[in-house]
């Protein structure tokens, strides 16, 4: 086996070891924390490459945790995260993000991973999202349709999904703007670092196909616009939906 290859091989096998041991714990004790409920399994591809599109809350990243682990914990699948590009600011982040799967948010690394027939999650939201004051829970912020060429590019199918329970585990005051031009994201002003005990939701919706699509529409800015749009309506509608039906948020 060349060098290289070997090397990946033995990064995977590591990688999934250290999902499987180390977070394992935090994981259960996060999900029966919440009460974590999860529907529509069906819908991700047990095998072969995939987007994951989700909504991004709560400060802290909480939902990013779960979500990806919940994923290797149910379908016994690796994702790989995209992830803001201050966990790869220096080789220590670079090294500790790139080892729990996270990937900085470039469209070549994102095809690469989707090439490796990789599941990729994605928060579109950005840290605009994430760090969103809690007046404005549960209303989602522009995407950024930067998933929408690599669907398109690599014929990988989409799975919207919708994380309820997070915006309210972590109670966000204040996005600060002061330190944008330096690390490059806002800083939020949490009222609590040890999550609320709220009944947690993900939901993954039907798959949407891309295979049907080619690199001439990717040069559509209107085109990829409404694509972008759409899916942020659909998961903001299971959002809308499940709030409406909700009962008390800690029983």
């Amino acid at each position: 086996m060349p060098k290289k290859a070997a090397e990946r091989n033995e990064f995977g096998e590591k990688l999934a070891h250290d999902l499987r041991v180390i977070p394992e714990v935090l994981h259960n004790l996060l999900a029966g924390y919440f009460r974590l409920e999860t529907h529509g399994w069906e819908n991700i591809p047990k095998k072969g490459k995939a987007l994951i599109v989700a909504n991004h809350s709560n400060a802290v990243g909480y939902d990013a945790f779960i979500l990806g682990y919940t994923i290797h914990k149910f379908l016994r699948r690796v994702p790989r995260t995209m992830a803001h590009n201050f966990w790869f600011g220096d080789e220590f982040r670079n090294s500790f993000a790139r080892r729990y799967g996270l990937f900085p948010a470039d469209l070549k690394e994102g095809l690469n991973q989707l090439k490796k027939n990789n599941l990729v999650v994605i928060f579109p939201e950005g840290a605009e999202g994430n760090f969103k004051v809690s007046s404005s829970m549960y209303k989602l912020v522009d995407f950024n349709p930067g998933f929408v060429p690599l669907a398109i590019m690599q014929r990988a199918p989409v799975v919207p999904a919708a994380i309820i329970g997070a915006e309210e585990s972590v109670y966000n005051l204040a996005k600060i703007d002061w330190f944008k031009d330096i690390i490059g994201s806002s800083i939020p002003l949490p009222l609590n670092i040890i999550p609320f005990p709220v009944k947690w939701k993900i939901k993954f919706l039907k798959p949407i196909d891309f295979g049907k699509y080619s690199k001439k529409d990717i040069k559509d800015p209107r085109f990829v616009k409404e694509i972008n749009q759409n899916i942020r309506y659909r998961i903001q509608h299971e959002i809308n939906k499940e709030i409406k039906d909700r009962d008390l948020i800690f029983k």
